[in-house]
C-alpha cells in the first residue's frame, strides 16, 4: 500500500479491495456457489428492472463480476465498471470462460466518465456503504439514466451491531482455519477495514431513511420497500458453517413475520431505518411519469418502527431501483 501526499481515501479503497480480489470469489455472499441461488437472484433482479431485452445496464463497482453475468444471463447489455484492476482481471477472465460478451472498464464508480444519458438501468452491490460522497454519486448516477431509467442498489447496513455478529465473531474464532476462505493478512487486512471505514460517509452505517434521503436530493423517487430475500439467503445459508447458516435461516422466518407485520403497518415509512444490518430489496424511481408503476426498494435495512431482530449478515443486501422521470 503506498503513502504519499496525493494518495487518498479513494485510492486507499481501491487497492484494499485490489488486495482482496484474489480470495473475493471464495466467500459466501460474494460468488454464488448454487444453481438454486442463482435463480433466486435473476429473479429478484427480474422483479425489479424487468427483462433484458438487450437494454443496457451499468454494473457498479462490479467487483469479479458476479452481478454483472447475472445481467448478462437476463439478456441485458452489460457493462461492468470497477476501481480495481485485480478485480477486473477476475471480472473478464470469468466472461472469457463463460463466453459473455460483457464490456469492462476500469473507473471510478461515483465519477465514471460514462455518456450521460446512456443506460435503461444501473446496478450496485456492495457499493454504498463504502462512499465516500454519496450525493456527488447518486447525482452522478442519475445522469447516467436514461428517462424512465431505474438504478437497482443492493447493500446494507454492516456497521451496526446485534447478537448475531457477536455470535458469528465468537464462531469465527473458534474455527479460525476451517472457513472456505480467510483474509489475506488476518489482523492486518481487519485494521485497513476499520480504518478505512472510519472516514467513509456511513462510518455509523448506511441506514435506509439517510439513503432514501440522498436518493430524492438527486432526483430519484417513491422508494418502495421489498424485503424477500429470503430464497438467496437460505440458498446462501446451505454454503455456510453453523451458527452463521443457521442465523441465517433463523432470521429468515422472522423476516417473514415481519414482513406481513409491515405490509399491515400503515405508520412505516417508504424508506426503512438500517439499525439492524438485514437483508431486503429497495427500489426507487427517479422521476417518472404519473401513470408509471410505482418503484420498489430492496434494501438491507429494518423498518424504522419495526420490533427489532436479528438480521442476516453473511450477505448484507439492499436494492433500491429507481427511476428517471419519463420525458412529458
Amino acid at each position: 500500500m503506498t503513502a504519499h501526499a496525493n494518495y487518498s481515501l479513494r485510492d486507499e479503497i481501491r487497492d484494499y479491495w485490489s488486495d482482496r480480489a484474489e480470495t473475493f470469489d471464495l466467500q459466501v455472499g460474494h460468488e454464488i456457489f448454487s444453481e438454486r441461488e442463482r435463480a433466486a437472484w435473476h429473479a429478484l433482479i427480474s422483479r425489479h428492472l424487468g427483462p433484458g431485452a438487450g437494454r443496457a445496464a451499468l454494473d457498479l463497482a462490479c467487483g469479479t463480476g458476479v452481478i454483472s453475468h447475472l445481467m448478462h444471463d437476463l439478456t441485458f447489455v452489460v457493462t461492468g465498471l470497477d476501481w480495481s484492476e485485480a478485480m477486473l482481471a477476475k471480472a473478464r477472465a470469468k466472461a472469457q470462460k463463460r463466453g459473455a460478451d460483457i464490456r469492462f472498464i476500469l473507473r471510478d464508480a461515483e465519477r465514471t466518465l460514462e455518456d450521460r444519458a446512456s443506460y435503461d438501468v444501473i446496478v450496485t452491490r456492495h457499493l454504498v456503504w463504502t462512499l465516500v460522497d454519496p450525493k456527488t454519486a447518486f447525482a452522478e448516477w442519475f445522469s447516467l439514466l436514461k428517462p424512465g431509467g431505474k438504478l437497482l442498489i443492493i447493500d446494507g447496513d454492516f456497521v451496526t451491531r446485534n447478537w448475531a455478529m457477536g455470535l458469528r465473531e465468537f464462531w469465527e474464532k473458534l474455527t479460525a482455519g476451517k472457513s472456505r476462505v480467510s483474509d489475506n493478512d488476518g489482523a492486518s487486512m481487519a485494521r485497513r477495514h476499520q480504518s478505512i471505514l472510519a472516514r467513509i460517509y456511513f462510518s455509523g452505517g448506511a441506514r435506509a431513511e439517510e439513503i432514501a434521503r440522498l436518493l430524492a436530493e438527486a432526483g430519484l423517487e417513491q422508494p418502495v420497500v421489498d424485503w424477500k430475500l429470503g430464497a438467496i439467503h437460505r440458498a446462501q445459508s446451505r454454503q455456510m458453517s453453523w451458527p452463521k447458516g443457521a442465523r441465517t435461516r433463523h432470521s429468515t422466518s422472522l423476516r417473514d413475520l415481519r414482513d406481513k407485520a409491515a405490509v399491515n403497518s400503515s405508520a412505516l415509512p417508504a424508506s426503512v431505518d438500517g439499525a439492524g444490518g438485514g437483508t431486503t430489496t429497495n427500489s426507487c424511481r427517479s422521476a417518472v411519469s404519473s401513470d408509471a408503476p410505482p418503484s420498489i426498494i430492496s434494501c438491507d435495512w429494518r423498518p424504522a418502527r419495526s420490533f427489532p431482530m436479528p438480521s442476516p449478515r453473511s450477505s448484507p443486501l439492499e436494492s433500491w431501483c429507481c427511476r428517471k422521470r419519463s420525458s412529458a
